[in-house]
């Protein structure tokens, strides 16, 4: 009788193939990077008209000193850089304001523009007062020839527009007459709404 040898059991170890990792999304284009990291790219920039300026820099303040008094608190004024946080964010609202609703420049409004700078003669200043440790700061664009002192970018959008105006005229008096706050004598928030979609309560009228 012929015995058969027991079965051998044999192990196969099957490798699975590494699963490769996804692909990175591609970078955005430089203009986009500005647009999502704030970064100002030299496409996504506006020059206020080199022409005109209603700028006076006889109104310009000079800088305050920071002074403690005997309660720990201080109330001075300085005049900040173009690129600090105030400044970008001054630069970008006008700028994008100016792109989208003066010079037509995108359609869309989904883009992000800046101004250069702003019209020669004005100046940004940024007012500290209170607690020495951390100060109240509030901002200020100076220099206007009719002495308007604009406390936001959304005061000073529709007198941008009006520097433009007169700078594209062939005859500056009849350029359009300038709808600021503080030349038409209408209400901020009823400015802010409509432009900037800002929903601010009206402020209610004095009798």
């Amino acid at each position: 009788m012929v015995r058969t040898p027991p079965a051998r059991t044999v192990t196969v170890t099957i490798r699975k193939r590494a699963v490769p990792y996804p692909k990175a999304p591609p970078k955005p284009a430089p203009a986009q990077r500005a647009q999502q990291g704030g970064r100002i790219g030299s496409s996504m920039r506006i020059a206020f008209p080199p022409n005109y300026t209603d700028g006076d820099s006889s109104l310009l303040y000079d800088d305050g000193e920071k002074v403690i008094d005997e309660n720990g608190n201080v109330n001075y004024l300085v005049s900040i850089p173009l690129t600090s946080d105030a400044g970008k964010l001054w630069r970008r609202k006008v700028g994008t304001f100016l792109a989208h609703r003066v010079l037509d420049i995108d359609r869309s409004r989904r883009s992000v523009w800046f101004v250069d700078k702003f019209p020669e003669g004005y100046a940004l200043y940024e007012h500290r007062k209170g607690p020495s440790y951390k100060p109240r700061t509030d901002h200020y664009l100076v220099g206007c020839e009719l002495g308007h002192i604009f406390r936001s970018p959304a005061e000073f959008a529709l007198h941008a527009k009006r520097i433009f105006d007169v700078a594209n005229a062939s005859d500056p008096s009849e350029a359009p007459p300038c709808e600021c706050k503080y030349c038409s004598g209408a209400i901020q928030s009823d400015i802010s709404r409509k432009l900037f979609n800002l929903n601010l309560k009206p402020r209610k009228k004095k009798a």
